[in-house]
């Protein structure tokens, strides 16, 4: 008796969606990217509970023909690849054929389409993989995908999904990353009402940046734009200074693609070397771009891991591109003197330490600042004091600190401690006298 057989097409489908689709978050990952392939220019994502409840995307791209539609959610049927020649030059984000069907495989999908400015096109109808309604409608160019109840035919994967928190973190994250790939596409996404993402879709990185991590952030950052033969780079890269506790701020975007790859990852930290703190990272957004050829984007069903074939070059290329910035730069702080106070009663002086937004080469003088005699408020202890607490707050812990504020209090004309501290005890550091 035989032991070998076919399985049923659906049960086939609920197997892939379990490698394409791991979690609500891969539902958006996988509609985006076709809605960036089909050349929109805005894309809007609506979600509901986590995306468990509800995950809408709307797109004004070429939208799908009215005879595809249903062919669409068809196992491997894609409009991507011609050839096994394309496999090799893969200049599209999706291209597996493999989303929609794993997706409407677990899920209810509404699919509602049109190719062209008539107002008149198709909706489709799937639930749990079977086609339900296949009829014209009104539409407007674009396309308007509708997933509601992910994986209610599949109650074992429902069980291991997280808090509504916890899946709504993984969805803005990969939709943070889209937004940083394609700062030319405006880009939205709302959960149960509420805006949590938006861009202008000018093209200006550094807009987006400042939409994801914020003001402050966006202006620790310093551009970069590097070339050679087989790659361009460019993007944005924090100061040592602009760290997190993980790597979840480093972006790395391949041709449009938002990748991870450890050893892109270990060049970066290489490129930053001892500036660095231990267990931090830096906030840094590259994007590399490089001929098809080059890349392999077909390794893993999501899409996430590629594999380069000149990849020690590739790791060099950028780490010295990294090195290259940083060294150009003034990285220890300058202080900023704040008299508090007027007259004989100016006894608080206030030292602000930050980073000139300059470059500078190791020769400027900005990193060996002279002592600053013409405020006769300073005396002479306190003058001498200056660059030793500017070496020590630039150099503590390996790293520089910006926005350190040190405090030097009292009226005496030898005061030179900080708030708090016990005057009778030496400081924990040699101030320079003058006839040293």
């Amino acid at each position: 008796m035989a032991h070998i057989v076919v399985l049923d097409e659906h049960i086939a489908n609920q197997i892939a969606a379990g490698e394409v689709v791991e979690r609500p978050s891969s539902v958006v990952k996988e509609l985006v990217e076709n809605a960036v392939d089909a050349g929109a220019r805005k894309i809007d994502v609506q979600v509901e509970e986590g995306g468990l409840q509800l995950i809408r995307v709307t797109d004004n791209g070429s939208g799908i023909e009215p005879e595809d539609c249903e062919k669409a959610f068809y196992r491997h049927a894609t409009s991507k690849l011609l050839t096994g020649r394309d496999l090799f030059q893969i200049r599209s984000l999706g291209f597996r054929g493999e989303a929609l069907p794993s997706i409407a495989a677990v899920a209810k999908v509404q699919l509602l389409t049109s190719s062209n400015d008539s107002g008149l096109g198709r909706v489709i109808v799937i639930e749990g993989g079977s086609l339900k309604q296949n009829e014209e409608a009104a539409a407007p160019k674009g396309t308007d995908i509708t997933i509601r109840e992910l994986f209610y035919n599949t109650p074992a994967r429902l069980k291991y999904m997280k808090t509504i928190q916890t899946e709504l973190g993984h969805i803005s994250d990969v939709m943070y990353r889209q937004a940083l790939a394609h700062p030319e596409i405006a880009i939205s996404l709302r959960h149960n009402g509420n805006t949590l993402l938006q861009t202008q879709g000018n093209g200006d990185l550094l807009q987006v940046i400042a939409s994801i991590y914020g003001i402050n952030a966006s202006k620790a950052m310093l551009p970069i734009d590097e070339e050679n033969l087989d790659y361009k780079l460019s993007g944005y890269i924090g100061r040592p200074d602009l760290t997190r506790s993980n790597r979840s701020g480093i972006s790395t975007i391949v041709n449009g693609r938002y990748i991870r790859n450890q050893g892109l990852y270990q060049a970066i930290l290489r490129a930053y070397h001892t500036l660095l703190p231990i267990n931090r990272y830096p906030l840094i957004v590259l994007q590399l771009d490089m001929h098809p050829s080059l890349v392999d984007v077909n390794v893993h069903p999501s899409k996430l891991e590629v594999r380069f074939s000149k990849e020690p070059e590739l790791n060099a290329f950028v780490e010295e591109s990294i090195r290259g910035l940083l060294q150009g730069q003034v990285l220890i702080p300058q202080v900023v003197k704040q008299s508090i106070g007027k007259g004989a009663n100016r006894s608080v002086i206030q030292e602000q330490f930050h980073f000139p937004a300059a470059r500078a080469d190791a020769a400027d003088p900005r990193l060996f600042p002279q002592r600053d005699t013409a405020d006769p408020g300073l005396s002479p202890q306190r003058e001498a004091a200056g660059p030793g607490l500017q070496q020590l707050c630039a150099t503590a812990g390996g790293r520089p600190y910006a926005g350190s504020v040190v405090r030097l209090a009292g009226g005496g004309a030898g005061a030179s401690v900080l708030p708090g501290a016990d005057p009778n005890r030496p400081a924990p550091w040699h101030l320079p006298d003058r006839s040293e």
